[in-house]
């Protein structure tokens, strides 16, 4: 049999091999894309590193793994390379190798691979094996938001929040680009990926020192997440809800209720003070957690009474 006939081969054991896998039969897939590496398949030679990396329908073996990333690698495949810049940097195959895991990664992301850009913008965030720059390690961060990596869009907002590599004033254009994903996923998967939990709080956060004059403090700080310009302390809820929740006995400093929009833009539900909030939850009893939750009507209809010098003013642009 010719190399061509050998390659129609190894390219129909591999479709076999990926669709045994992705139903969760390792041993028939492992089985197959065995053959099918052995006969010089890349995409083949991926997912046997897969198996042995994570035990799929074989003893886990990550040595064995990292030779089958590189074949797969040299193959031109360009999850190959990442996986086997994964693979160089694991302390158990031996001395971790950084230096070729950027070469790896770079490669990977030339030949198209989305999924390399947060990790080696991780990289160039802690200087191992490159030289640190965090201005890079942004740049990255956000060509990986741009095309929809989760896990790049989770560390940039997190670079926002804290300043880490951006400017404090820096628009938080990837928002939007968050919600498209979201979009893309749910209707890929038919199921729901609304952000929420860290995330959502992170956004809300860094939005909020964008629209108002306050800075935020670290995120190790207890119960407050803000100072504004005249000193005070500043509670920030931020959800996609229709309520927010409201700690029971919390009554200093300022309180920002805010809701979040898929346009990335904040609607204002409540600014002023926490103790006046506070009276509103009197009487209501709190979740296991101590919250309660209040309707935006209710804190809307609060803070018609607030007086504007009780509110965190707005940031002044330059002119």
């Amino acid at each position: 049999m010719g190399s061509a006939g050998l390659q129609e081969d190894a390219d129909a054991l591999y479709v076999k091999a990926d669709a045994f896998f992705s139903r969760g039969k390792y041993a028939e897939a492992f089985a197959l894309s065995m053959l099918a590496a052995n006969a010089g398949h890349p995409a083949a030679c991926s997912l046997v590193g897969v198996c042995y990396a994570n035990g799929f329908g074989t003893d886990k073996d990550v040595p064995t793994a990292q030779i089958f990333f590189e074949k797969a690698a040299s193959g031109g495949l360009p999850r190959g390379r990442r996986n086997f810049a994964i693979a160089l940097m694991d302390p158990s195959c031996g001395p971790p190798d950084y230096r070729k895991a950027v070469e790896q990664l770079t490669y990977a992301i030339e030949l198209g691979d989305e999924r390399s850009f947060g990790i080696l913008a991780r990289l160039y965030m802690d200087g191992i094996g490159v030289e640190k720059g965090l201005g890079k390690a942004v740049g990255l961060l956000r060509r990986g938001a741009d095309a929809r990596d989760p896990q790049a869009l989770y560390d940039l907002s997190e670079c926002y929040r804290t300043g880490v590599g951006v400017h404090e004033a820096a628009s938080m254009k990837e928002v939007p680009v968050i919600y498209k994903a979201v979009k893309s996923l749910t209707k890929r998967y038919g199921r729901k990926f609304t952000p929420d939990g860290v995330l959502l709080g992170t956004l809300g956060e860094v939005l909020a020192e964008e629209k108002y004059d306050l800075k935020l403090l670290s995120p190790k700080t207890k119960d407050f997440d803000a100072t504004d310009c005249r000193g005070r302390k500043v509670q920030i809820r931020c959800n996609q809800r229709n309520t927010t929740p409201i700690k029971k006995g919390a009554t200093k400093g300022v309180f920002l209720a805010l809701k979040l929009l898929p346009d990335g833009s904040i609607k204002e539900i409540f600014n002023g003070p926490a103790s006046a909030v506070h009276q509103l939850t009197v009487g209501r009893k709190a979740d296991s957690a101590g919250f309660v939750e209040l309707s935006h009507d209710k804190l809307r209809k609060l803070m018609e009474s607030v007086p504007e010098s009780k509110m965190i003013p707005l940031r002044r642009r330059p002119q």
